[in-house]
């Protein structure tokens, strides 16, 4: 998946742009609770809203109706962190594995999407030399994205090239 990386990118107004937009699309309202510590990561600011959406809108979606979502964003120690955790009933380990594989939809499934949502987030993570994983923690289901806060040396180098004026 292509990436359009922007050094200078402002993912905390991103971030709650796409959380508004998730607010007003619910079916049911819910609280979603936002600690963004974050200003300008270098990755495609585009992606990364759209990463969000997905993650958020998933949670929404399937999570405990009456109990908040959480997003929180962070660096720490040069590397991006984005988490997203809403209260679930237990998902077994096999089905977890599998949520990001394209197409992957559970039995008891919720919703109208077709299950490419968190396949398309875990892509967006790749492609920023990051990944995306989910876990059960403590009655929760807990997605976080990791990746580095800068783009490698060699992908700065490609970015400044392709800045650079032609002559």
């Amino acid at each position: 998946m292509p990436v359009e990386r922007d050094p200078a990118a402002d993912l905390r107004s991103k971030f709650k742009q796409v959380v508004i937009d998730i607010e007003i699309k619910a079916v049911t309202p819910r609280a979603i609770h936002v600690a963004l510590a974050i200003d300008r990561i270098d990755c495609d600011r585009a992606r990364m809203g759209q990463l969000l959406s997905n993650l958020l809108s998933n949670a929404v979606t399937h999570g405990s109706p009456d109990l908040p979502v959480r997003v929180e964003a962070r660096v720490l120690d040069a590397i991006f962190q984005l988490t997203v955790s809403n209260a679930s009933a237990p998902i077994p380990a096999a089905v977890l594995r599998g949520l990001f594989q394209p197409f992957s939809r559970g039995k008891d499934c919720k919703g109208s999407g077709i299950g490419l949502g968190l396949y398309i987030a875990s892509e967006i993570a790749r492609a920023h030399g990051g990944h995306l994983t989910a876990e059960m923690q403590a009655g929760k289901v807990v997605f976080t994205m990791t990746m580095p806060a800068a783009a490698p040396a060699e992908e700065q180098r490609r970015i400044a090239r392709s800045a650079a004026p032609k002559v």
